[in-house]
């Protein structure tokens, strides 16, 4: 049994002087080996593995330790002899040679880890019997743990760490990014830094490698808050975004480790010290240059606007969409801008030139936060949300002053007149159309435009006398009911179309005759027209004098031809042309200014409207109305007398129009529609009174209930001339608590805080 004994001891011993022998061919030889296994190694596997066999069980166990510590103590003393005295020679002080430094580890450390494999060869049965899975990794990662375990009692570790951070500082100041140094610096720093990284999870009790994520962090954090100190004070908010941003991007060029984390950890620092630490700078309106004065300065053509709300964009509304103190800065923003065209018209008489320069104006605001969400911000949903929300409040003001539709029809018309006269571009016209996507009323709109629409079809039917010009104001008219359509719906819109198409169809017959005394009459062929498809007309029972007698001859024809149409009160639509063979000028006008006419030809004298309504019969009102548009013809003269307005016939008219054939005055009319009466809705408050509990929170931090209504009461009171019920409050701050905006307190949930 001795004997036996002593012939296994002479045994582990032989095979300890060959694993010797083995290891320093292994680590002491200047090159690696091509070959990963020589037929020594290989031999000295099999060896070992015969001699572990020769033993049972739990013994062939131990006997493999046996093996792994003889590997284990050659590898320590091969650190102590080589791999220490070689860092430890390294000039760590001189910074000029810190990247030279960080090489000379990594080749040391490859170089030693490389030898792994050579070893597998050597010690595979063994290690195989201790650990069954992923042996190469295993012997790996208990290579690094013997290396950083012996270096964690020397100062190499923590010279190391410093010549990183210094190394990594150069390379975010380094200017030229571009040069084979600056390359080679960010490689060695990843390499560096995949080494400690990839250790982490292999070595979990040695603190050097589990210190130097946080080493990283910890950098990083004392960087970006040096930085915000002094950039805020240095530079202007554009200036600031683009050195965040220019962080970034060396971020995302020199932390290119292995593994993301580390990088996306350092920019959620920078996100955290840099940006949000600065929100409330860029919100600021005291600050110049901030996210206020970029949006209202925006312009298409100004490029760096441009640049300065892209970075903007990037840097917090991509990061953080639903951040709402910034999305309710820029709606506040953009109804602002708006309040501030709405000034222009609060107290002013409208008139087509005001509503005209009114519509131009939000149109050109809602473009430009259009254009602006287009170039900038990316096509952003939330702000597309938010500018729709914004000019539905402005369009649905509840300013008694203030009619939107009514001046948009106005702006309408104006630029359909700008059409016909000069043919303009009709694009502008056509786009502004969708800002009636914002009233909320569009079925009364709809019903108001319709008796707008029928007075501009008969005006420009009797005022048109070229075919060509006539068609071109048709098909205006039709594309804008088409656009409408596209927003509105055709349910609504589809009576407008078949109003434009019964004069698309209508025939120009005319009808000449002569009165009794000779004086000739053009009468133009009344227009049939879809009862159900037109508003309805005022009725006035006129007496025809007796130059318009024949017209109720013509009335009757008409009638047997209406092929189920409806004549509308022919009397106030239709219109006559009448001559005046003195002046040879041929007068356009209606037939009620027709009779107002006709009461001058025996006697040109000043009458009042009283001595005019005796003469014609008609009511006063609307000889006061037809006379004020026979005068802006200059078809009659007005004199003031004693405060009294007198009327005669202009005998010195002076050349208007010319046609082809004849001089040609054309007089206005106004069309007798009933106009619709548009109700007013309440305005929506939620998002104001939103708002501005917000903003008091912020301010005050926390506040009981009971005293923020009464302080909301005063702002809706002063801000909108609104009263606001407690109950509608309540449902607003049980709401902004529910998403996390505000905290009530646990022992008093009438005290609100801001979060």
């Amino acid at each position: 049994m001795e004997q036996s004994q002593n012939l296994t001891k002479k045994q582990f011993q032989e095979l300890e002087k060959k694993i010797q022998i083995s290891f320093n061919n292994i680590f002491k030889a200047n090159t690696v080996r091509s070959k990963e296994h020589s037929k020594s190694d290989i031999q000295l596997n099999g060896e070992m593995m015969n001699f572990i066999l020769k033993f049972h069980n739990d013994e062939q166990i131990e006997m493999a330790i046996n093996f792994f510590r003889l590997l284990t103590k050659n590898l320590k003393n091969h650190i102590y002899d080589y791999i220490i005295p070689s860092l430890g020679c390294l000039k760590f002080d001189d910074q000029r040679k810190g990247c030279q430094n960080l090489e000379v580890f990594i080749k040391i450390y490859e170089n030693y880890i490389q030898r792994s494999k050579y070893l597998l060869t050597s010690f595979y049965f063994a290690i195989n019997l201790l650990h069954q899975n992923n042996l190469l990794e295993t012997l790996q990662n208990y290579l690094s743990y013997l290396l950083f375990e012996r270096l964690s009692s020397t100062h190499i570790p923590k010279s190391l760490y410093c010549c990183f951070f210094q190394q990594l500082d150069v390379a975010y100041t380094q200017v030229d990014h571009s040069q084979d140094s600056w390359k080679n610096l960010t490689l060695v720093l990843n390499k560096f830094g995949d080494i400690l990284i990839n250790l982490q999870q292999g070595q979990p009790n040695i603190e050097i490698i589990l210190d130097f994520p946080d080493q990283i962090l910890s950098h990083f954090k004392n960087k970006y808050q040096g930085l915000f100190n002094s950039w805020i004070d240095q530079c202007e908010i554009p200036l600031y975004l683009r050195r965040v941003k220019r962080e970034k991007e060396l971020n995302d060029q020199i932390l290119n480790f292995q593994s993301n984390s580390i990088k996306q950890k350092v920019n959620s620092l920078l996100e955290d010290h840099l940006l949000k630490n600065y929100k409330d700078v860029i919100l600021s309106e005291k600050k110049p240059f901030n996210l206020g004065y970029l949006l209202q300065n925006f312009q298409y053509e100004a490029q760096q606007y441009q640049n300065d709300l892209e970075l903007f964009n990037e840097l917090y509304l991509t990061h953080d969409p639903d951040d709402q103190e910034i999305k309710m800065k820029i709606k506040q923003k953009i109804i602002q801008e708006g309040n501030q065209i709405l000034e222009m018209i609060i107290n002013e008489e409208i008139n087509q030139k005001l509503a005209h320069r009114f519509i131009i104006s939000l149109f050109q605001l809602f473009q430009k936060y259009l254009k602006m969400i287009e170039i900038c911000l990316c096509h952003n949903t939330n702000i597309s949300s938010l500018l729709t929300s914004a000019f539905e409040e402005l369009l649905n003001c509840q300013n008694q002053n203030i009619d939107f539709q009514e001046y948009f029809v106005l702006y309408i018309e104006v630029e359909i007149e700008n059409v016909i006269n000069s043919q303009i571009n009709k694009e502008q016209l056509i786009d502004s159309i969708q800002l009636l996507l914002f009233i909320s009323e569009n079925q009364d709109f709809t019903l108001y435009y319709q008796s707008r629409l029928a007075q501009r079809l008969l005006k420009y039917y009797r005022i048109l006398t070229n075919h060509e010009s006539f068609q071109i104001y048709l098909r205006t008219e039709s594309l804008i009911i088409q656009k409408m359509s596209s927003l509105m719906g055709n349910q609504n819109i589809y009576p407008l179309q078949l109003m434009i198409e019964e004069f698309q169809k209508n025939s120009d017959t005319t009808f000449e005759f002569r009165t009794e005394n000779h004086k000739l009459l053009i009468a133009q062929y009344p227009l049939l027209l879809r009862y159900q498809d037109w508003p309805k007309f005022q009725q006035q029972q006129i007496e025809l004098n007796q130059e318009l007698q024949t017209v109720n001859q013509l009335k009757l024809q008409f009638e047997q031809q209406q092929d189920q149409k409806f004549i509308n009160w022919l009397d106030l639509i239709s219109y006559v042309d009448i001559e005046c063979s003195k002046l040879q000028i041929t007068f356009r006008i209606s037939i009620p200014q027709a009779i107002i006419l006709f009461s001058y030809q025996f006697q040109n004298e000043l009458m009042s409207i009283k001595r005019i309504s005796q003469i014609t019969k008609l009511q006063e009102y609307f000889i006061l109305q037809n006379c004020a548009e026979m005068k802006d013809a200059k078809i009659l003269e007005e004199v003031i007398q004693d405060d009294v307005k007198l009327y005669r016939f202009n005998e010195e008219l002076k050349d208007q129009e010319v046609t082809q054939m004849r001089k040609l005055v054309i007089a206005t009319a106004q069309i007798p529609f009933l106009y619709l009466k548009k109700s007013k809705q309440r305005k929506n408050l939620y998002s104001p009174i939103e708002a501005f509990i917000i903003r008091t929170l912020k301010n005050q931090k926390k506040i009981l209930f009971q005293d923020l209504v009464p302080i909301i009461e005063n702002f809706i009171k002063h801000t909108f001339n609104e009263r606001v019920q407690s109950d509608q409050i309540t449902s607003i701050v049980q709401d902004l608590y529910e998403k996390g905006y505000l905290e009530k307190d646990e022992t008093n949930p009438e005290l609100l805080k801001y979060v």
